[in-house]
Formats: structure tokens, sequence, C-alpha cells
């Protein structure tokens, strides 16, 4: 019973750090937006690119508040739905860095940066985290196939008895 507690607890703090961070992250969207406005040239392309970077975090975190809100609820996380939300997940993960990569290029091609007024020679800016998050969403999926074949052995064990 004491374990039950420790697990619910953790999955509170947990929440709340995710719903700090889910809080920070959308007004530093939020400001980024307003800081760039006039100094980008906003276009179809930035546009969609930035929707889909805000949307691919913003699916993480809302899949991780849903987990940790199913674990503080005693419900069990060894189902198909709980496996389902992993890899939901782990697909966000395993997508973000590419979209951010072809999306921080598509950026630097429509707005260029001199490096000054009277010269043709650009900058580039890259912000990567070198696939780091990549690897942890193929581990999450890792993690999630393990969940699922854990399942489906207990199905077997429970109609064998």
């Amino acid at each position: 019973m004491a374990e039950i507690r420790k697990i619910k607890r953790t999955a509170m703090i947990l929440f709340c750090i995710i719903c700090v961070v889910l809080v920070w992250y959308l007004f530093n969207a939020a400001r980024g937006i307003w800081l760039t406005r006039e100094m980008l040239n906003w276009n179809a392309t930035l546009v969609a690119g930035s929707a889909l970077n805000i949307l691919a975090v913003l699916g993480a975190l809302g899949i991780s508040l849903s987990s940790l809100h199913s674990i503080r609820r005693k419900e069990t996380p060894f189902t198909q739905k709980s496996v389902k939300k992993l890899k939901a997940l782990a697909i966000l993960l395993i997508l973000f860095e590419p979209l951010r990569f072809a999306w921080e290029y598509l950026v630097q091609i429509n707005n260029p940066i001199f490096i000054s007024e009277n010269s043709q020679a650009r900058t580039t800016v890259h912000v990567s985290l070198g696939g780091s998050i990549l690897a942890v969403g193929l581990v999450v999926y890792c993690v999630a196939l393990v969940l699922s074949y854990g399942i489906s052995l207990q199905n077997q064990i429970d109609e064998t008895l």
C-alpha cells in the first residue's frame, strides 16, 4: 500500500513539473512569435513549420500529462491504451528533431541573416540536441513494445489458468 502512495505522489510531482514546463513553453513560444513578428518575413512555410513544431511539443506534453493523470487515478498502466500513448509519444519524439531541422533550414532560406548590411555573406544558425530527443523517442518506443509483450504474456497466463 505504501508503494502505491509513493507511485501516486511521484506521478503528482511529475504532473506538476510538466504543467510548469507546458506553461513555460507556451510563454516562450508566444514571446518568440511576438519578438520576431517584424524581423521575419512570415510566409506559409514559416507559419506551417512553427505550427508543426508547437503542435509536436504540445502533443508530447499532453500525452505525458494524460499518462500521469491515469496513474494518479490508480488506473493500471498495463493496457493497450497505455501502449498506444507511449507509441504516440515515441513517434512525436522521433519526428521532433528532423522536423525542427527542416523547419530551421526553410526559415534560413526564406529569411537569411547577413553578416553586415553591405555584405552578401550569410550566416546560418542551427540549434540541435545532437539526436538525443531522437534516441529518447526510440527508447520510449522500445519500452512500449516491451510493455505490449508483457501484456500479451499476462493475457496468455490468465487464459491458461
